[in-house]
């Protein structure tokens, strides 16, 4: 099977009995390919299915994907896996529901819950997701990232995340959003509107010394890799987002500057940006100011 550059080889479906309300066992395999040399993947399912086609009413248990891909250039490949011990899909009621679903991608592990309602029509979706502990270095080379180099080799190194969330009508809301890199934990709500291109925030920072993500003393001041100059081909100026929200931090260092008390409020309207008010203790004196950013288009005089 091939769509354009993209080509399934080593098809396999099985399937038990699909009649009746039993459960039929599922086994699906296929190699993917897109031309490239030495660029591959694959593909194993398994799970079983029963179906009440009268009742429009569909069941996934002991669902599990297993699949690795290897990248041009590389002899190692990439493995990924998601797993979920129950899937319903009721297509009268229109709802979906997972309670559990796990996904690795390259020692990445992510569980997720997802309730759904409207699929046929204007899909809304609920549940939660959690990163869980991870080590940047480890797992982002097999996707060809590499890291820079830090002032603190320990840095980049432990993320996790959670959070609660709703999706409907091109909105995102992520509530009681927790994270952590390293040893500074984030904790807030976050908000996009991809419909009014706009994000709003409420957010707290405890602890974020910068320093420790600066490039080594003796990477400090050495020239950026030369880029060969490309012609830019003129575009259209899009519309900036609506950015609105707090963001607060207790406190900073960033050499030689020691903040604490960090506050600011967001603004945004019609390509206006207002910070305020921006507040922080300094070195132990208080500061605050207010900044406005404007994007308008000059009116010729």
């Amino acid at each position: 099977v091939s769509y354009e550059d993209f080509v399934l080889e080593n098809l396999s479906l099985e399937t038990g009995s699909l009649g009746g309300r039993g459960a039929a066992q599922v086994a699906l395999h296929f190699d993917a390919h897109r031309g490239t040399a030495g660029e591959q993947g694959s593909l194993d399912g398994h799970f079983e299915l029963r179906a009440d086609s009268a009742a429009e009413r569909y069941s996934i248990s002991l669902l599990t994907l297993n699949s690795a891909v290897t990248p041009a250039g590389s002899a190692n490949p990439v493995r990924f896996s998601a797993s979920a011990p129950a899937v319903d899909l009721d297509l009268k009621a229109e709802t979906v529901s997972a309670p559990a679903v796990q996904v690795n991608a390259a020692g990445a592990v992510v569980n997720a819950s997802v309730q759904g309602t409207k699929i046929l029509d204007a899909m809304e979706l609920k549940g939660t997701v959690k990163l869980e502990p991870v080590t940047l270095r480890e797992v982002l080379p097999p996707f060809g990232i590499a890291l820079p180099k830090t002032r603190d080799a320990k840095a980049l190194s432990r993320i996790a995340a959670s959070s609660d969330y709703t999706y409907g009508k091109r909105r995102a809301e992520f509530e009681n959003l927790q994270a952590t890199l390293d040893d500074t934990h984030l904790k807030g709500s976050l908000g996009l509107d991809t419909a009014a291109e706009a994000v709003k925030f409420a957010l707290t920072v405890d602890t974020l010394d910068l320093d420790r993500y600066l490039p080594p003393p003796s990477l400090v001041g050495a020239p950026p890799p030369a880029a060969e100059s490309q012609p830019k081909a003129a575009e259209a100026e899009s519309k900036p987002l609506d950015v609105n929200g707090t963001f607060s931090v207790g406190s900073l260092h960033f050499a030689p500057l020691n903040l604490s008390g960090v506050k600011v409020t967001v603004a945004t309207n019609d390509r206006v940006m207002h910070i305020y008010p921006l507040e922080a203790q300094v070195n132990g004196g208080n500061d605050s100011g207010d900044i406005t950013l404007d994007r308008r288009a000059h009116t010729p005089v």
